[in-house]
């Protein structure tokens, strides 16, 4: 099942696989094509590695450096970084059988001394608080392709 779905989808499994097929879409949100080379190269040193700092995941200090330029450009911005991903999404969602449903959770990640180090929590009655609040969605089919 899942096989068939990936070769529908034309997704390929794999986290330099990932990069390499977002960031080939990310060319239309730049007006530079070295930035969306640049970009690509990123998701693909963040992807080798699980996501870690930007200087763990470079390979040298050079690598985390021109990382850093790159998010530092003016002409850099969440809409340029994110049009490649939105461009696969909407292609993958056009190409999907039937109805899709979405799943969603929402995480309050806090980094407050009190709690023992990074923990999650509730509502805090705090005015300040330190931490991530992650709103995650999960897309799925209903069916698998080429089932009744």
């Amino acid at each position: 099942m899942v096989a068939n779905m990936t070769q529908h989808l034309d997704w390929p499994f794999g986290a330099d696989a990932w990069a390499e097929h977002e960031g080939r879409s990310a060319p239309h949100g730049f007006c530079d094509l070295r930035l969306a080379r640049r970009l690509r190269q990123i998701l693909m040193q963040l992807s080798d590695t699980g996501g870690p700092s930007i200087p763990f995941a470079s390979q040298d200090w050079a690598q985390a450096k021109a990382a850093y330029r790159f998010f530092s450009n003016p002409r850099v911005n969440e809409r340029a970084i994110l049009s490649g991903h939105m461009r696969r999404t909407q292609e993958r969602v056009d190409a999907a059988p039937g109805p899709l449903l979405v799943l969603h959770d929402t995480t309050e990640i806090s980094y407050g001394r009190d709690v023992g180090g990074v923990g999650l929590i509730g509502r805090v009655a705090r005015l300040t608080v330190c931490g991530i609040l992650m709103h995650s969605s999960l897309v799925v089919s209903k069916r698998a392709p080429n089932t009744p």
